[in-house]
């Protein structure tokens, strides 16, 4: 119903006035008027102006619209989405690592030293390891920066060869294992 009279508009059509489309589309009704005009002269639509309305008719809607495009054109719009939502992901996982790397503050000598020492490890192997991350800019042997020193140290440099000697008496019982 447009101003009180019955319009019908069918699949592949609508009933929207200059003034209407202009205002939903934010132009001028001269602009709204050219563009129909160029669609008209392209043969992609054909217009029925009445008192109340201008129906425009899609020529060859279906071709566009038919249930197949409909299901081709689902099931590339799930594809971009899924697309962009793993892309997504990807990019603020890459954000969050950019952003640790990045908050990394590297410790003192004196830091590594302690820690060393506080795991009976020797200031010899502490201050060996500071100096090898320190020259490598924090970085390891593959190149990846450094995010967590303790970690690192943990992991790379708290071996039983690097174990503080005390007084002889850790190799005295190292040799003698399992004599007990």
């Amino acid at each position: 119903m447009v101003r009180g009279n019955e319009v019908e508009v069918k699949r592949g059509q609508v009933g929207w006035s200059e003034n209407k489309l202009a205002a939903r589309w934010l132009w001028s009704r001269t602009k709204v008027r050219h563009f129909i005009k160029v669609l008209k002269q392209d043969i992609r639509i054909d217009i029925r102006k009445t008192t109340v309305t201008s129906l425009i008719t899609i020529i060859n809607y279906e071709d566009y619209q038919g249930k197949e495009q409909q299901k081709e054109h689902q099931k590339n719009i799930r594809k971009t989405s899924e697309d962009t939502l793993t892309s997504n992901d990807k990019n603020v996982k890459n954000e969050k690592n950019k952003d640790k790397s990045r908050n990394f503050i590297p410790p003192l000598v004196d830091d590594v030293v302690l820690y060393f020492k506080e795991k009976g490890y020797s200031q010899e192997v502490a201050r060996r390891a500071f100096e090898y991350y320190s020259t490598a800019d924090w970085k390891d042997s593959k190149g990846n920066q450094v995010r967590n020193w303790k970690q690192k140290m943990l992991a790379v440099w708290f071996k039983d060869e690097n174990k503080e000697k005390i007084d002889g008496v850790e190799s005295f019982l190292r040799k003698h294992q399992g004599f007990g």
